[in-house]
């Protein structure tokens, strides 16, 4: 979640870019990365939303399974 900030800090006209699993998890944890590609210049910000997904997972937004970062 990503984009440019107004001059309150908020980020404004925000995309949202997918991450991915890297390698195998490591004593519980995962690592992830993903790329965000500037469009203009000036400040930007960026956080991250976890989001469970997963066949079998009802919908995550109805359960608040969400976590910002």
């Amino acid at each position: 979640y990503a984009g440019p900030l107004t001059a309150e800090g908020e980020i404004i006209s925000a995309t949202v870019s997918e991450m991915k699993v890297e390698g195998s998890p490591r004593a519980g944890a995962y690592l992830y990365s993903g790329t965000v590609q500037g469009q203009t210049t000036g400040l930007h910000g960026f956080r991250v939303r976890i989001l469970p997904a997963h066949e079998d997972l009802g919908n995550p937004l109805a359960m608040n399974c969400i976590t910002w970062g």
